[in-house]
């Protein structure tokens, strides 16, 4: 059995409020109706979207059958569905409606992810498999005789009984789990650190060494050297913060050994210049190779072109498909360029998630599904073959130019 299993108990109150509520809706010309019925995630099954739809939906595929009858491309068949829903028994299905309109239009965007499921059948189903392929027939009592019916006075309809997962593409964490998120930010953390040291002289025990060296004889309580030890002390009170301290405790663990602490002054340890030569290395071989992807015009799968100032931006699939982990590559990258040289002023905002949100939008809103793996792998091909005409034209030059300088200084002579 799948995923999802809700179900309303025949003999329960929910039951025959649903009942009330008018499910399942009948078939309009009185044969056995088609119904499709759409809840989310967890949310109840009387909570949730139900509409009837045409025989011939049967053979469409699930989201043809959606997009067809229910999401509707022309406006006044859009209303038509409204003014439908908005006769039906259940009041709150309008604006369900509504809610089901605007979710699609953010997964149009980009914006969600919609995974499919059955009830009480197959997860992560296809949404081009034919809706024949999961209805089953259901049976109600709605058509009981008066007397106490029997079986035979079942009213039998067809169910398509989806249930939509709805991943949030605008966080660019949402694939980690909640210890993975915090182990990459460490990491990235650590480096930045390490970066402000070597870069910038950032010295991360100054403000303890300041406090240690401070004049501390009494003072009154009302001279002005007591106001600016007053004010001095309840800033250094903050100073380094806690998150700060943790992060540096780590680092200068024997397992990390990345900087060394001597008597209140942090120092970056062999380990850790090793570490940043590296970074340099890596970001170069990424805006080397891969900064070209991100201006790609790909008109149907005939013609790709790079650096037209209006093609999309594709680093992160190509990434993902040559198997770099892109959160590494774009904040080594970013580190490189000096993207993240803000952070130097306000290192609070560092130890928030605000920056890496930003940095990672692109892993956020790349268009999943839109490109499929052979014209990607053609994309990447076309790419390298691009960068490498470049290196020959630069290499060239360079020769020429070597050339040139040695000719003028023989003329010269």
């Amino acid at each position: 059995m799948g995923r999802y299993r809700k179900s309303v108990e025949e003999s329960s109150f929910e039951y025959q409020f649903y009942k009330a509520l008018g499910f399942p809706p009948a078939c309009s010309d009185g044969g056995m109706s088609l119904v499709i019925r759409i809840t989310l995630g967890d949310v109840d099954l009387l909570d949730g979207f139900y509409m009837s739809l045409p025989a011939d939906a049967e053979s469409l595929s699930i989201e043809d059958a959606i997009r067809r009858y229910i999401l509707c491309e022309k406006d006044e068949d859009r209303i038509r569905v409204k003014h439908k829903l908005s006769v039906d028994p259940n009041p709150d299905l309008l604006d369900i409606y509504d809610e089901l309109l605007f979710l699609h239009e953010q997964a149009e965007t980009g914006e969600v992810t919609l995974s499919y499921h059955i009830n009480n059948g197959d997860s992560d189903i296809q949404p081009t498999d034919p809706v024949s392929l999961h209805q089953r027939v259901c049976a109600t009592d709605a058509r009981l005789s008066p007397s106490g019916a029997s079986a035979s006075c079942l009213h039998h309809y067809k169910l398509l009984d989806l249930v939509l997962e709805v991943h949030d593409n605008c966080d660019p964490f949402s694939g980690m789990t909640g210890e993975q998120k915090d182990a990459v930010l460490k990491d990235f953390r650590c480096i930045f650190i390490l970066y402000l040291m070597d870069r910038f002289g950032y010295q991360p025990g100054l403000q303890d060494t300041r406090l240690k060296t401070q004049d501390l004889r009494p003072k009154t309580q009302d001279s002005p050297e007591s106001r600016v030890l007053s004010l001095e002390s309840r800033v250094l009170d903050l100073s380094p913060p806690k998150y700060l301290s943790n992060l540096l405790e780590y680092m200068t663990s024997g397992d990390v050994q990345l900087a060394n602490c001597i008597e209140g002054e942090y120092f970056i340890t062999p380990r850790g210049y090793e570490l940043l030569n590296s970074i340099i290395d890596e970001a170069e071989f990424y805006i080397d190779n891969y900064d070209i992807f991100g201006d790609v015009y790909v008109k149907g799968a005939s013609e790709v072109r790079f650096n037209t100032g209006y093609g999309g931006n594709l680093i992160v699939p190509v990434f993902i498909r040559e198997g770099i982990d892109p959160y590494r590559a774009l904040f080594i990258a970013a580190l490189y360029l000096g993207n993240l040289d803000h952070l130097a002023s306000e290192l609070t905002i560092l130890f928030s998630e605000e920056p890496f949100r930003e940095l990672f939008s692109l892993i956020a809103y790349y268009p999943k599904g839109k490109i499929g793996p052979e014209l990607l792998d053609r994309i990447i091909l076309e790419g390298r073959l691009n960068v490498e005409r470049q290196r020959l034209r630069e290499a060239r030059l360079g020769h020429i130019q070597s050339i040139e300088r040695r000719i003028s200084v023989i003329g010269d002579q």
